[in-house]
C-alpha cells in the first residue's frame, strides 16, 4: 500500500486526480491478471522431430614416405547421438590398399577403429585405400607419397622469448625450400633428449608443443 500512495503522490495531489489514479489501478489490476492468465495458458510443448540421416563410413590416413600406411575407420553420426557417449569407431571392416591401381595389400585391424598396412610407402607412388563394411556402404580414397624436402639448415637460440605463462621458450628456425606446386603439407616432429643413468646409461627423448609465428603456416 505504502508503494502505490507514493505513486499517486507524484502523480498529482489533488483529491480528484487521486481517486482517479485509484480507480484506474482497480481496474487495470484484474485485466493484468487476465493477461497472464492467459498468456500462461498459451504455453505448449512441441516435439521436434530432427531427422538422423544414415550414417556414414569416415576414414583417416596419413601416407608418410618409408612408412607403413594406417588408417582409422570411424562412423558420423547425427546431433540426436551425440549426447549419448557414443563410441563412432568401426571394427569388422575390410580395408584393402592399392598401389598405382593394383592391389598391394589388405589392412589387418589393430583395434579401436585402427588398421594397419605392412606395406611402406614409397615416393612417386599413387596409393588408395577402399574400404567395405556390411553395414555401410563402402568408400575410398586416394593419395600420393611426397618426395623427401631435405632440410638446408636449421639453428636454435635458447631463452628466446617467454610464452603467455611467463615461461622461457627457444627459438628454432628450419630452413628448407619448397618444391614449386600448391598443396604441399608439412609435418614437423622436434624431440629433445638427454643421456641419463637410471639403470644404465641410456638415452632418452620426449616432445613438447611449438608455436609457429611464420604465417605461411596454419595456426591450430
Amino acid at each position: 500500500m505504502q508503494s502505490v500512495q507514493h505513486l499517486i503522490a507524484v502523480a498529482g495531489t489533488s483529491s480528484w486526480r487521486s481517486r482517479f489514479s485509484i480507480n484506474m489501478l482497480k481496474a487495470f489490476a484484474p485485466a493484468a491478471l487476465a493477461c497472464s492468465v492467459v498468456l500462461a495458458s498459451c504455453e505448449k510443448t512441441i516435439p521436434v522431430n530432427i531427422p538422423s540421416p544414415p550414417a556414414k563410413l569416415v576414414l583417416n590416413a596419413v601416407v608418410m614416405r618409408g612408412d607403413s600406411i594406417r588408417a582409422q575407420l570411424t562412423r558420423s553420426f547425427s546431433n540426436a547421438e551425440s549426447g549419448n557417449n557414443i563410441n563412432p569407431t568401426v571394427i569388422g571392416a575390410t580395408v584393402v590398399l592399392y598401389r598405382d591401381g593394383v592391389i598391394a595389400d589388405t589392412l589387418e585391424p589393430m583395434g579401436d577403429g585402427m588398421y594397419q598396412s605392412g606395406t611402406l610407402a614409397e615416393a612417386g607412388h599413387r596409393y588408395k585405400l577402399s574400404v567395405t563394411h556390411p553395414a555401410y556402404p563402402a568408400i575410398e580414397a586416394e593419395s600420393a607419397a611426397p618426395d623427401a624436402v631435405p632440410i638446408q639448415s636449421w639453428d636454435i637460440t635458447q631463452n628466446a622469448r617467454t610464452n603467455p605463462d611467463n615461461g622461457d621458450q627457444d627459438l628454432l628456425r628450419i630452413r628448407f625450400r619448397d618444391p614449386a606446386g600448391a598443396g604441399d603439407h608439412y609435418i614437423l616432429q622436434v624431440l629433445g633428449g638427454y643421456y641419463a643413468m637410471i639403470e644404465e646409461l641410456d638415452f632418452y627423448d620426449w616432445g613438447d608443443c611449438m608455436n609457429i609465428t611464420d604465417p605461411s603456416f596454419e595456426s591450430p
